[in-house]
């Protein structure tokens, strides 16, 4: 039997199947880890290649000067198909992703309010959940946080929720729970938010620096908004890696932050 979505309306229930959006979401996510990278580094040898082609003779009329401003040109162009990849890569990632929430009730709950602490400490699974109506996050059929988005302002830091850091599921030695959003932001300590992140390299590391830059944006009054996509590579709670796309005044960037473990690192593996 396959799964349907029922969209209540005054002349009741109207199923709709669900199967073409969930299928563009796939898609999209495809196009995003293969096809656009093959495409831009296609496009790049292209762009290397006549740039060989003109700098040859150029070196051979020994015009050195010439030369430097067509390295400066080529790299510029280099540059220019790069920043087109990562755009149309982010603008695909953000299309499944808002694909995929179609496809997930949404859950509206409070932080302070009691009744939604079980929500809280443990999210159900394949929903859109929306805290405060600020952060938003996603689960999967799992019940792991696969997605988190807030557009971040100048609020009150959040407080730490000393239980929920200590029992988060998933922690290995040298890890962290690490806010997804971070509590400058009223990014909340519990679960939806929380994730086991490495300490040092990861949590108070790369991730720490990127919150900085959110902050010094957000202080100059630039809009600033993030999405977490959190990947797992296997059927556990510690993250394998977080994919983070963070558009500051309309300008979309792209990383990629790596969770390896601190004794994988320390082996060398």
């Amino acid at each position: 039997m396959r799964e349907t979505l029922v969209w209540q309306c005054k002349g009741g229930g109207v199923t709709v199947d669900e199967r073409p959006i969930r299928d563009g979401a796939e898609r999209l996510t495809e196009l995003r880890a293969e096809g656009i990278p093959a495409e831009v580094d296609e496009l790049a040898q292209a762009v290397r290649g006549h740039a060989d082609q003109v700098r040859r003779p150029v070196e051979q009329l020994h015009d050195r000067a010439l030369a430097g401003k067509l390295d400066e040109l080529f790299a510029g162009m280099l540059r220019d198909v790069q920043s087109l990849g990562d755009a149309a890569g982010a603008a695909a990632g953000t299309a499944a992703s808002e694909l995929t929430a179609l496809l997930r009730p949404a859950l509206h709950i409070s932080s302070s309010a009691r009744s939604d602490r079980p929500i809280l400490r443990d999210p159900p699974a394949d929903r859109h959940i929306v805290v405060d109506e600020h952060a938003e996050y996603t689960t999967g059929v799992y019940g792991r946080i696969i997605t988190a988005r807030a557009a971040l302002d100048e609020r009150p830091s959040a407080k730490r929720n000393k239980r929920s850091q200590t029992l988060l599921r998933g922690k290995v030695d040298g890890d962290d729970a690490g806010h997804l959003i971070g509590r400058v932001f009223g990014g909340i300590g519990y679960e939806p938010n929380l994730v086991p992140m490495e300490a040092y390299e990861v949590n108070r590391g790369a991730y720490r620096r990127l919150e900085r830059r959110w902050e010094r944006a957000v202080r100059a009054h630039k809009a600033v908004d993030v999405t977490v996509m959190v990947t797992y590579t296997d059927d556990g709670t510690r993250p394998a890696y977080f994919e983070i796309e963070h558009e500051i005044d309309d300008e979309i960037k792209t990383l990629t932050i790596m969770n390896t473990p601190a004794q994988r690192q320390e082996s060398g593996e």
